[in-house]
């Protein structure tokens, strides 16, 4: 196959490419440290040459690798858009069987938890209750929308709630439960179930609960035993600390940062400016705010009060960057997302705001490195897993 491919690239082009031929020849026999492309995919580059030229065309890998990020578009696309029947009837009953029930069994409260504020957001986007204060109430009369929210946002909601709930389990690459956080072991405790849900995608293992198969199955995630393509780039966004994910080193992250730096909207940018600049003005303020709530809790509650810090200006310096680090992820978390890059209105309107998105944060973090490199505080905090 590879001479084959030389001689055709030598006959077509002549001998004036001749190190393109002996690039493309490294890379097909994988001297490069990556696995050889298919014989499919190298047809499928041999049309691209013969069509720009093999002076004009892209290096092999990184063509391919366009390819793939394109064909992942696509993918994610036809995930969303299949019928509702196909995942909002899964998804409504998971989410209003598994959020916590408000003590007068009228509607759900989200507890103040990540996963069951962004559970009832999305019964909300979906048309089957009220936002409230404390989470959400079922409509008399639940309707689906006319546009549906983001697949892809929707699938983090049913992945996020269903860990929550410990009926989804990720292990680690030899199917074993973690050591737990707290570092307890329970005496008598049943052995864990074997996974379900085989490693595939550059995905862990993981074990999922009868009704949470069921709807990830519905969302075509999980397919075969086994976690789809379109599902990849969904779990980038969970991250599960028990496969040791590193997206951030990979070839469609370093992309998609370049995609989101060159083609960032004026006003995200004119933020993101406003953002990272913190003046003289803006600690002065911060230390008066700090003295008047450490006064205020001091009359309400007497003179022993526990109350804020003293009010240096290094502590209020620190908290404005804490607060200017949150304020920057917002900006992703609602604007963003890998497959679209910047949403236009439309797509905003659609996407739920999945704060904690680890994904989100790597991305934000990428882009102040290249737009801020003199302002190291944007960029010192580690997104949460």
């Amino acid at each position: 196959m590879l001479k084959e491919i030389i001689r055709f690239c030598k006959k077509k082009f002549g001998r004036s490419h001749s190190r393109h031929h002996s690039i493309t020849k490294k890379i097909i026999s994988g001297d490069d440290g990556m696995p050889a492309p298919s014989p499919k995919r190298l047809l499928l580059y041999l049309h691209h040459i013969c069509q720009l030229g093999c002076a004009k065309a892209a290096s092999l890998r990184e063509y391919l690798d366009k390819q793939d990020s394109s064909r992942e578009k696509k993918d994610n696309k036809m995930a969303a858009n299949s019928l509702d029947s196909d995942w909002t009837t899964d998804v409504i009953g998971f989410l209003s069987q598994n959020l916590p029930i408000q003590n007068d069994g009228e509607g759900w409260d989200h507890m103040s938890s990540t996963a069951y504020q962004i559970g009832c957001e999305a019964l909300v986007a979906l048309g089957q209750a009220h936002e409230t204060k404390w989470g959400a109430i079922p409509r008399k009369n639940p309707q689906l929308p006319n546009v549906l929210p983001r697949w892809n946002d929707v699938c983090v909601a049913i992945l996020w709630l269903a860990n929550q709930q410990n009926k989804l389990s990720y292990r680690l690459p030899d199917g074993s439960v973690p050591p737990s956080r707290t570092g307890w072991i329970v005496k008598g405790a049943p052995s864990p179930s074997s996974p379900n849900i085989a490693a595939a995608q550059g995905l862990g293992p993981a074990y999922a609960a009868p009704e949470v198969l069921s709807v990830l199955q519905a969302l075509g995630l999980v397919a075969g035993g086994c976690w789809t393509k379109v599902a990849e780039t969904v779990l980038w966004r969970c991250q599960p600390t028990a496969w040791g994910m590193d997206i951030t080193s990979g070839p469609r992250f370093t992309d998609a940062a370049e995609q989101a730096f060159d083609t960032m909207p004026g006003s995200i940018r004119a933020e993101m400016d406003k953002l990272s600049t913190i003046t003289e003005a803006d600690v002065a303020t911060a230390v008066a705010e700090i003295v008047a709530n450490r006064e205020e809790m001091r009359a309400k509650y007497g003179p022993e009060a526990r109350v804020s810090p003293a009010d240096t200006t290094e502590i209020a310096r620190k908290s404005l960057e804490f607060m200017r680090r949150g304020s920057l992820d917002w900006l992703f978390f609602r604007h963003w997302r890998l497959a679209d890059g910047w949403l236009v209105l439309t797509e905003e309107k659609r996407a739920l705001k999945i704060f904690h998105d680890p994904l989100a944060i790597s991305m934000c973090r990428a882009v102040i490195a290249r737009l801020y490199p003199d302002f190291p505080f944007l960029a010192d905090q580690e997104p949460l897993k």
